[in-house]
């Protein structure tokens, strides 16, 4: 639910601002670092489905050189 909600943030971003196609908002980049930050915080062998995934796919879509 909270990258949906991160989702719909940058999105909103975009429409109003219409950058380049793929960039993401500074704004929307921090929170999705905080995401990540937080998701890695979470021990591995304390969750029933830890989030691997969706940690490399935020670092993929907002934190990479490619996402500047």
């Amino acid at each position: 639910m909270i990258i949906s909600q991160l989702e719909i943030y940058d999105q909103i971003w975009f429409v109003r601002h219409m950058p380049k196609k793929g960039e993401h908002s500074r704004e929307a980049k921090k929170l999705a670092a905080e995401i990540v930050d937080r998701l890695e915080e979470i021990p591995d062998c304390g969750a029933e489905c830890f989030p691997f995934e969706l940690i490399d796919e935020l670092k993929e879509e907002y934190l990479s050189d490619n996402s500047l």
